[in-house]
Protein backbone atom coordinates (compact mmCIF):
# COMPACT_ATOMS: atom_id res chain seq x y z
CA UNK A 1 0.00 0.00 0.00
CA UNK A 2 2.89 2.26 1.04
CA UNK A 3 4.08 1.98 -2.26
CA UNK A 4 1.05 3.11 -4.17
CA UNK A 5 1.41 6.80 -2.65
CA UNK A 6 5.01 6.90 -2.66
CA UNK A 7 5.82 10.06 -4.13
CA UNK A 8 2.51 12.01 -2.49
CA UNK A 9 2.47 14.49 -0.06
CA UNK A 10 0.96 13.75 3.68
CA UNK A 11 -0.08 16.07 6.67
CA UNK A 12 -0.93 14.42 9.84
CA UNK A 13 -2.55 16.85 11.86
CA UNK A 14 -2.90 17.40 15.39
CA UNK A 15 -4.32 14.44 17.26
CA UNK A 16 -8.16 15.12 18.50
CA UNK A 17 -10.85 12.99 19.68
CA UNK A 18 -12.82 11.31 16.45
CA UNK A 19 -15.74 13.85 17.02
CA UNK A 20 -13.38 16.24 16.17
CA UNK A 21 -11.51 14.56 13.43
CA UNK A 22 -12.38 17.53 10.92
CA UNK A 23 -9.98 19.94 12.99
CA UNK A 24 -7.15 17.98 12.19
CA UNK A 25 -7.47 17.61 8.68
CA UNK A 26 -8.25 21.39 8.40
CA UNK A 27 -4.66 21.51 10.03
CA UNK A 28 -3.52 19.01 8.21
CA UNK A 29 -4.18 20.61 4.53
CA UNK A 30 -2.77 24.31 6.08
CA UNK A 31 0.32 22.30 6.81
CA UNK A 32 0.63 20.75 2.72
CA UNK A 33 -0.53 24.25 1.60
CA UNK A 34 2.86 25.72 3.59
CA UNK A 35 4.82 23.27 2.09
CA UNK A 36 3.45 23.95 -1.16
CA UNK A 37 4.19 27.91 -1.01
CA UNK A 38 8.02 26.72 0.45
CA UNK A 39 7.21 27.69 3.65
CA UNK A 40 7.62 24.57 5.41
CA UNK A 41 9.88 21.59 4.45
CA UNK A 42 9.17 18.96 1.92
CA UNK A 43 9.63 15.77 3.97
CA UNK A 44 7.48 13.08 4.96
CA UNK A 45 5.28 13.26 6.41
CA UNK A 46 4.63 16.60 7.83
CA UNK A 47 3.57 16.42 11.04
CA UNK A 48 1.29 20.37 11.70
CA UNK A 49 2.25 20.73 15.38
CA UNK A 50 5.79 20.51 14.61
CA UNK A 51 5.95 23.46 13.06
CA UNK A 52 3.25 25.53 15.07
CA UNK A 53 5.21 28.47 14.93
CA UNK A 54 4.56 28.74 10.80
CA UNK A 55 0.94 27.27 10.91
CA UNK A 56 0.07 30.07 13.47
CA UNK A 57 1.51 33.04 11.70
CA UNK A 58 0.14 31.82 8.44
CA UNK A 59 -3.22 32.47 9.74
CA UNK A 60 -2.67 36.21 10.47
CA UNK A 61 -0.20 36.97 7.29
CA UNK A 62 -2.24 39.99 6.68
CA UNK A 63 -1.28 41.41 10.23
CA UNK A 64 2.02 40.64 10.84
CA UNK A 65 3.35 41.75 7.00
CA UNK A 66 1.94 45.09 8.98
CA UNK A 67 3.98 44.77 11.85
CA UNK A 68 7.14 43.82 10.02
CA UNK A 69 6.99 47.68 8.55
CA UNK A 70 6.65 48.84 12.34
CA UNK A 71 7.92 46.32 14.50
CA UNK A 72 11.04 45.47 12.56
CA UNK A 73 11.77 48.72 10.82
CA UNK A 74 14.83 49.29 11.86
CA UNK A 75 16.39 45.50 11.23
CA UNK A 76 14.73 45.82 7.60
CA UNK A 77 16.94 49.07 6.74
CA UNK A 78 19.72 47.36 7.05
CA UNK A 79 21.87 45.78 4.22
CA UNK A 80 20.99 42.49 3.12
CA UNK A 81 24.12 40.83 4.72
CA UNK A 82 23.71 42.87 8.13
CA UNK A 83 20.09 42.10 8.23
CA UNK A 84 20.67 38.47 8.04
CA UNK A 85 23.38 38.44 10.70
CA UNK A 86 21.50 40.02 12.81
CA UNK A 87 17.98 38.47 12.47
CA UNK A 88 19.58 34.55 12.68
CA UNK A 89 21.36 36.31 15.98
CA UNK A 90 17.88 37.24 17.57
CA UNK A 91 16.25 34.73 16.45
CA UNK A 92 18.57 31.95 17.83
CA UNK A 93 19.01 33.99 20.95
CA UNK A 94 15.43 34.21 21.27
CA UNK A 95 15.19 30.40 21.05
CA UNK A 96 18.00 29.97 23.51
CA UNK A 97 15.86 31.46 25.90
CA UNK A 98 18.39 34.65 26.22
CA UNK A 99 21.39 31.97 26.52
CA UNK A 100 23.92 33.71 24.60
CA UNK A 101 26.26 31.09 25.26
CA UNK A 102 23.98 28.28 24.02
CA UNK A 103 23.27 30.91 20.88
CA UNK A 104 27.25 31.60 20.14
CA UNK A 105 27.68 27.64 19.96
CA UNK A 106 24.50 27.29 17.10
CA UNK A 107 25.74 30.18 15.32
CA UNK A 108 29.57 29.69 15.32
CA UNK A 109 30.73 32.67 16.71
CA UNK A 110 31.77 33.98 20.12
CA UNK A 111 29.38 34.88 22.70
CA UNK A 112 30.25 38.21 23.05
CA UNK A 113 29.51 38.52 19.23
CA UNK A 114 25.84 37.61 20.11
CA UNK A 115 25.76 39.72 23.54
CA UNK A 116 26.84 42.98 21.36
CA UNK A 117 24.26 42.13 18.31
CA UNK A 118 21.73 41.48 21.05
CA UNK A 119 22.54 44.87 22.66
CA UNK A 120 22.16 46.63 19.31
CA UNK A 121 18.91 44.91 18.21
CA UNK A 122 17.37 45.89 21.59
CA UNK A 123 18.33 49.69 21.57
CA UNK A 124 17.20 49.64 17.89
CA UNK A 125 13.80 47.89 18.49
CA UNK A 126 13.03 49.96 21.75
CA UNK A 127 13.43 48.00 23.98
CA UNK A 128 10.62 44.91 22.55
CA UNK A 129 13.05 42.43 24.48
CA UNK A 130 12.74 43.67 27.66
CA UNK A 131 9.18 43.85 27.48
CA UNK A 132 7.62 41.17 28.86
CA UNK A 133 3.99 42.07 27.33
CA UNK A 134 5.83 42.54 23.66
CA UNK A 135 8.82 39.65 24.07
CA UNK A 136 6.90 37.30 21.88
CA UNK A 137 6.44 39.92 19.08
CA UNK A 138 10.27 39.64 17.38
CA UNK A 139 10.09 35.99 17.32
CA UNK A 140 6.51 35.50 15.56
CA UNK A 141 7.84 38.03 13.33
CA UNK A 142 10.82 36.42 12.38
CA UNK A 143 9.15 33.07 12.07
CA UNK A 144 7.00 34.94 10.00
CA UNK A 145 9.87 36.92 7.88
CA UNK A 146 11.91 33.70 7.13
CA UNK A 147 12.31 29.91 7.34
CA UNK A 148 14.77 28.13 9.90
CA UNK A 149 16.86 25.75 8.23
CA UNK A 150 17.65 23.82 11.37
CA UNK A 151 19.90 21.70 9.16
CA UNK A 152 22.62 24.55 9.07
CA UNK A 153 20.81 27.60 11.03
CA UNK A 154 20.81 29.95 8.13
CA UNK A 155 17.83 32.12 7.26
CA UNK A 156 16.27 32.82 3.79
CA UNK A 157 13.17 34.63 2.64
CA UNK A 158 10.04 32.83 3.31
CA UNK A 159 8.63 33.67 -0.20
CA UNK A 160 11.09 35.92 -1.87
CA UNK A 161 8.19 36.71 -4.52
CA UNK A 162 5.98 38.79 -1.83
CA UNK A 163 9.09 41.56 -1.37
CA UNK A 164 8.68 41.83 2.20
CA UNK A 165 12.49 42.08 2.71
CA UNK A 166 13.79 45.16 1.19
Amino acid sequence: MLTALKGTRAAIGPAVPPARAALSLRWARRGLALVERGVLPDKEPLRCLDHLPALVAAQSEELLDVALGSRLAPLLKLPPHRRDALSRTLLTYLECRDNAVAAAERLLVHEQTVRYRIRRLDAALGGALRDPDRRIEPLLLLHHLVRLDPGDRRLSPANPSRGRVP
